[in-house]
């Protein structure tokens, strides 16, 4: 699925963003990636796939990071060293139990075995805090934890 711009000129599909309703979405693990985010540090973008609704089925999102350290650079499935106290720690412990190593987590059998309830939001200010026009907003996976079918 490409997008056409003025001149015929198309944009493959990992450019352009994805906005989808704000809410609560059943996902499954997709990948994770390591980046560098210019002067905001490094991060750690882990990739969930939206299983339902089935309107959204297909689409990938991504749960942001900080992390302390990329010791081999960035990458798909780069080494991280999550700060202690961040975030992806206390996800991991709360969700996985403690790991023996913060620098040799592991990331793909864990997270592939569940699957997930991913809180979407809409992303409408920059980092800086300046308003996000309307047709450039995108969603992201603020919060994830593991799913629980809704009773009957």
């Amino acid at each position: 699925m490409s997008s056409l711009i003025e001149g015929g000129a198309s944009i493959p599909p990992e450019y352009l963003s994805s906005l989808i309703p704000e809410g609560m979405y059943q996902c499954e693990f997709h990948s994770y990636e390591t980046r560098h985010s210019g002067g905001f540090g490094p991060k750690l973008a882990l990739k969930f796939e939206i299983l339902q609704p089935d309107e959204y089925a297909g689409i990938v999102l991504e749960r942001f990071y900080n992390v302390a350290e990329l010791p081999n650079g960035a990458g798909r499935k780069g080494q991280f060293i999550p700060p202690f106290r961040g975030d992806f720690v206390r996800d991991y412990f709360n969700f996985f139990g403690r790991p023996t190593r913060l620098d040799r987590m592991p990331i793909y059998k864990p997270f592939k075995e569940l699957t997930w309830a991913c809180l979407i939001e809409t992303v409408t200010t920059d980092p800086k805090g300046r308003a996000i026009p309307e047709g450039a907003r995108y969603s992201i996976i603020r919060s994830i934890t593991p799913w629980t079918p809704p009773p009957f």
